[in-house]
């Protein structure tokens, strides 16, 4: 039997080009208002203002790009499963024996549907976080049926 590998990502609704592009015109209608207000106006506060803001920005933009690249990866071979998640550019490996793990769907306190969870002898973890409800589901079945193939 060859390993069976499956593969979840993070998805989002714009690319990185789409973004990087939405930031510089935020940073350049935030400069150009400031710089009109302190040349017309002679408000020069508000370019310190206009300055944090883009910063703040920027912080939440950077903050999602290094969240862009988060995955789970599962490798189900005869005798193991291998789990590799990356979060925030961290990289994480777990590994299980194939015939004592268990595929659970994760829940919090309100029974809402937090994850798919692979767990075994007291060991835990969690993944597809990142995946809506419906989608976690099918991400469980289908990892239950290559395990117990």
């Amino acid at each position: 039997m060859s390993a069976i590998k499956i593969e979840w990502r993070r998805r989002f609704a714009s690319d990185r080009r789409l973004r990087m592009t939405v930031f510089c015109a935020l940073a350049a209608v935030s400069a150009a208002f400031a710089a009109f207000l302190w040349w017309l106006l002679g408000a020069w506060v508000v370019v310190p203002f206009a300055g944090l803001e883009v910063g703040c920005v920027g912080f939440a933009f950077w903050w999602i790009e290094r969240q862009a690249k988060d995955f789970d990866a599962i490798e189900v071979s005869e005798s193991e499963v291998s789990v590799t998640r990356c979060r925030n550019q961290r990289f994480e490996r777990f590994s299980f024996t194939r015939g004592w793990v268990q595929v659970d769907i994760e829940t919090d306190g309100r029974g809402r549907e937090r994850g798919v969870r692979l767990r075994q002898s007291g060991r835990s973890v969690s993944l597809a976080e990142f995946l809506c409800a419906s989608e976690q589901r099918a991400a469980a079945r289908a990892l239950r049926s290559a395990i117990q193939a």
